[in-house]
């Protein structure tokens, strides 16, 4: 990104900045979701991630609910690569 675009990005409100730079990332990039979760966990980790029926789960929060299930199923065998199938219901809890 050039200076002049740098600055005008920088003076711009968190939300904005936010929004255009998911729009100016390279579509064609491959992205790991794992990575830009921990990203986000890092960066923000009391940034809301999600509100549902009055339940706040934190970017912080996610986070640790994602490595929890990722360590049980390591600790079940399951390793990168393999097939999981899911079945949950249609709520955070």
């Amino acid at each position: 990104m050039n200076k002049r675009l740098k600055s005008f990005v920088t003076g711009l409100p968190t939300r904005v900045r936010g929004a255009l730079g998911v729009m100016l990332q390279d579509p064609t990039e491959r992205v790991n979701l794992a990575a830009a979760l921990d990203a986000w966990a890092e960066r923000a980790p009391k940034r809301t991630f999600l509100w549902f029926e009055g339940q706040r789960i934190t970017f912080g929060e996610l986070a640790e609910r994602v490595r929890a299930r990722a360590d049980a199923l390591a600790a079940q065998g399951v390793r990168r690569g393999d097939t999981v199938p899911l079945m949950m219901a249609n709520s955070p809890a």
